[in-house]
């Protein structure tokens, strides 16, 4: 009996052991079923007239699967808040008028299940305040434009990012200074110009304003000045004067193509042709001058292309347009030579079945 009581001891205590080490890690977490606010709003910035929305993202703590409600509540004095909207939703929308300067707002998550009770006495969780305040309007810019230099024959593009505190939409002025004056250039969100042989320096700003000033002057809007920034014509590229030309040639005769270019610094120039199959490039070897030779032994038609470079800089390089040969039959040798060899086969056979013809009726004539 003594024994049977020992381990029924032994029993119990094992059990109770497997017991607390089969708890979860889960179980440590209470399952109050409180809501807890994972993401919100503070210091917010809000333009004239703008329409805006507030809002929060909370969860349920504990595994609980009911559904979060939430109460936005206005700041009226220190600690008095009164309730703005109460019908579960987690966000809310407000528009700043002319009386706006700041106004501070919260929420409270709570627990859809204690929806009959006071808030305080609810499963609940408080956001911070958010503080909602009238923005000045200005653009701000993030992304400015940058002074390039741009090569003969390509497009300059000029481009920034800028945004407006508040919510408020903005347009922008692109200016060139032209004898010490702001000229207009275009109201495009980014600027482009064809850079030409002509091209000297030019300088430039981008002026950004807040579109709701749009009926003011220029610079009477709530506006920003871009940093000034100029685009000049860079000379280390290559300009090609003339392009390859399409050409056509028969079989085993030269066909020759060529280019004309310089560099307009005055650097040397260099030329590598390639053959091209459709967007592929096939470089020649040893084509390193402005003029390309081609003789083929099989009827072709065949694309080419050459590259101009900038000798003492090779990344400063252009390439040509296309050019096209055609490599066909010679039609003396395929057609008019044997149509004369022919005719004189022809000629021969005439002639040798008249003299046998004469022969034959006057006899005497070949005596």
């Amino acid at each position: 009996m003594k024994h049977a009581k020992k381990l029924l001891a032994i029993v119990l205590a094992m059990l109770v052991l497997g017991s607390v080490v089969a708890v979860p890690a889960s179980a440590n977490i209470p399952l109050t079923g409180t809501p807890v606010i994972t993401w919100q709003l503070f210091d917010v910035e809000i333009g004239l007239g703008v329409n805006f929305r507030l809002s929060v993202t909370a969860n349920m703590q504990g595994g609980w699967n009911t559904s979060i409600s939430y109460e936005w509540h206005e700041m009226l004095s220190d600690d008095e808040y009164i309730i703005i909207e109460g019908d579960g939703r987690t966000s809310i929308q407000l528009r700043f008028d002319e009386d706006w300067t700041i106004r501070t707002f919260r929420v409270v998550a709570y627990n859809q299940s204690d929806h009959e009770l006071p808030w305080w006495e609810r499963r609940h969780a408080v956001s911070e305040d958010i503080n909602v305040t009238r923005s000045s309007g200005i653009p701000e810019f993030t992304t400015q434009p940058a002074s390039r230099s741009w090569r003969v024959g390509s497009s300059s593009s000029s481009s920034f990012w800028a945004f407006v505190p508040g919510g408020y939409q903005h347009s922008q002025v692109w200016q060139e200074r032209m004898n010490g004056q702001w000229i207009d250039v275009t109201t495009a969100q980014s600027m482009s110009h064809i850079i030409t042989s002509e091209w000297q320096s030019r300088t430039f700003r981008v002026v950004v304003y807040n579109t709701a000033d749009a009926h003011l002057p220029l610079l009477e809007r709530r506006h920003t000045l871009s940093d000034e920034f100029t685009i000049t014509r860079d000379t280390s590229y290559p300009i090609i004067t003339q392009q390859p030309q399409n050409a056509s040639g028969y079989f085993n005769r030269p066909i020759t193509l060529s280019v004309h270019a310089h560099v307009e610094n005055g650097d040397p120039v260099a030329f590598q042709w390639y053959q091209m199959s459709g967007s592929t490039a096939r470089r020649i070897e040893g084509a390193t001058e402005s003029t390309l030779v081609i003789s083929s032994s099989q009827r072709v038609r065949t694309e080419f292309r050459v590259t101009v470079y900038n000798a003492n800089h090779p990344s400063a390089r252009v390439h040509s347009n296309r050019a096209w040969v055609n490599v066909t039959n010679n039609p003396w040798t395929t057609i008019i030579l044997p149509v004369f060899i022919a005719l004189l086969v022809v000629f021969a056979t005439v002639a040798a079945i008249g003299v046998v013809f004469w022969r034959f009726i006057f006899p005497a004539l070949f005596l």
